[in-house]
């Protein structure tokens, strides 16, 4: 596969170790270094031609505007009017939860134990907004059901939100299955997907989902000071700014009778979210970092990252180790989880043996793919568990 071996060079840390933790971050990319040096160029040369709007912005307007169209591409083809560009994950959540028009008795549904990016703004929307907010339960493995999720769903639920891919398991849930049900009874479906767009297939307005939100510095491999949110035309004309700022077109202050007034001229541009001053930077590198995945295609990375985590998992099962992460590989996405009583010295071992990955709860250990990695880095990883003393 050429794609790969160029796509490969593009990341240093895949010559410095065995790197198996994607789901932590890509570990930084050439791709993104060129951008970074392109956006100083664009800004000292439109900055020399008195191009306006403060600090490489007109240039950057480009940029910009053609990230949220890859964005809207990687979602399934939604409309790149419905996304917007944040910090991260946790700020498109906290964007929805302190924005939306919550009437009283609503009600939201998360699992107890999702990631905090998810649980945070929705327990602090329970607080500062008075929407009630209700759990259910994950199993002991911390793998999601539907069907317990929605035991907890009533006539006031507004809105369910979900990871598509737990960040410790690598579980995968079905969004297709959930956004019907949520559908159906007219609730908003608002889905964390940082550890799968970009890695393999999602659909959206097909599936139902009403809301995305995601970081860059993963799967994506962008950086981390980036990310973005989708929201569907119902959901955004329901959730207002929350910080807000004279607009590039979407927010502007109006006059009248020397008395200020701030409008928004278009309600469902999700652009009304931009509070002025955007990472200029970060969007740089999101801009190149999606247009090199969209160039080799969401496909054949989902099936590469497949072929190499189902040889990872039967080999690791093959050696005795407890996955808890699903066999089936429709339920999961880039990554694994173990667990063991040893999993400190388990993590250090593979450290030692320059595998990286990630020890989380004094009992867990998560391997997780991007499209850079190979089969080679797979076999270093087997030859390494293979001659554990822990497992």
């Amino acid at each position: 596969m050429a794609w790969h071996n160029e796509l490969r060079s593009q990341f240093p840390v895949t010559g410095l170790c065995t790197y198996l933790d994607s789901a932590y971050d890509c570990g930084g990319s050439l791709i993104g270094k060129a951008a970074a040096n392109r956006y100083f160029e664009d800004w000292a040369q439109a900055a020399a031609t008195a191009k306006r709007g403060g600090p490489g912005r007109e240039p950057f307007f480009k940029i910009a505007d053609e990230t949220r169209e890859y964005i809207a591409e990687l979602l399934g083809g939604v409309s790149p009017k419905n996304v917007t560009i944040t910090k991260n994950t946790n700020e498109g959540f906290n964007i929805i939860m302190q924005g939306f028009a919550f009437q009283p008795g609503d009600n939201i549904v998360i699992f107890d134990r999702e990631h905090s990016a998810i649980v945070a703004p929705c327990v602090n929307a329970a607080k500062s907004r008075g929407v009630n907010c209700k759990f259910a339960e994950m199993d002991s493995e911390f793998n999601p059901s539907i069907e317990t999720l929605w035991e907890q769903v009533d006539d006031r639920t507004v809105m369910v939100f979900v990871s598509h891919v737990q960040s410790l398991t690598g579980c995968k849930i079905d969004l297709k299955e959930l956004g019907g049900r949520c559908r159906e009874k007219g609730i908003f479906l608002i889905v964390d997907a940082i550890q799968s767009v970009g890695l393999s297939s999602f659909r959206a307005q097909e599936w139902g989902v009403s809301a995305v939100s995601g970081g860059g510095y993963k799967g994506l491999g962008a950086f981390i000071s980036i990310g973005y949110l989708y929201c569907c035309d119902a959901l955004l004309e329901k959730v207002k700014p929350t910080f807000v700022a004279n607009n590039y077109e979407k927010l502007i202050l109006k006059y009248s009778n020397n008395i200020p007034e701030l409008c928004c001229l278009d309600p469902l541009d999700a652009s009304k979210f931009d509070n002025r001053s955007s990472d200029y930077l970060g969007t740089y590198v999101f801009h190149d970092s999606l247009k090199a995945i969209l160039e080799v295609g969401t496909a054949n990375i989902e099936r590469h990252i497949t072929a190499l985590l189902s040889k990872l998992y039967e080999g690791l099962q093959q050696l005795g180790y407890n996955l808890i992460t699903p066999e089936a590989a429709e339920k999961r996405c880039a990554s694994l989880c173990m667990k063991t009583t040893h999993a400190k010295e388990i993590y250090q071992y593979f450290l030692d043996h320059n595998v990286i990955s990630s020890c989380s709860g004094g009992q867990y250990i998560r391997m997780s793919l991007g499209a850079y990695n190979n089969e080679d880095d797979i076999d270093r990883a087997l030859k390494a568990a293979a001659n554990c003393p822990w497992r």
